[in-house]
């Protein structure tokens, strides 16, 4: 049975890709820093919030890149993650939402891109008010959107995310 069960999952993994991790240990030395949140209103109801880091915008696997958070809405699971980024670097960020409501299932998928400073921090935050979504990335000192929203290609929203429900 486990034999089996491991067969499969490499199978699944051939077909569709397995999801890399975003590795920030790389980049601490730049003191530049992104808090992923999951968005307010994905925090009312039973809900699923994905980021995933790339350096173009078809979202392709490079060492350090990948999956960056994966966060859920269920009581005492922290709803954002900081990661540490290499400023100076284009930078896509990948947010995908997804939320039961009415018994549908709702999801949505945004790129941005954008450039990270050395020694700054920002807030990348996804919302999801259906049918509308959006993802902003802030500059935290300035307040200031930064990101620029990119066309979502049929890569990034099929292979590089895991399953949301």
């Amino acid at each position: 049975m486990i034999q089996r069960l491991i067969v499969c999952l490499l199978a699944s993994c051939s077909l569709v890709g397995c999801v890399q991790k975003y590795q920030s240990e790389p980049f601490l030395a730049y003191g530049t820093t992104a808090t992923l949140a999951m968005g307010q209103a994905l925090q009312k109801q039973s809900s699923n919030q994905q980021y995933a880091i790339f350096t173009d915008a078809y979202c392709n696997n490079s060492e350090h890149y990948g999956l960056a958070a994966n966060l859920t809405y269920f009581a005492f699971t922290d709803k954002q993650e900081v990661v540490h980024l290499q400023p100076d670097t284009e930078l896509f960020v990948v947010g995908r939402a997804a939320k039961h409501h009415n018994g549908e299932a709702r999801e949505c998928t945004n790129v941005s891109r954008f450039i990270a400073e050395q020694g700054k921090a920002y807030l990348v935050e996804q919302h999801l008010y259906w049918p509308q979504c959006s993802m902003k990335i802030i500059d935290l000192a300035t307040q200031a959107e930064v990101g620029q929203p990119q066309k979502v290609t049929d890569k990034c929203r099929k292979k590089n995310l895991t399953p949301l429900f």
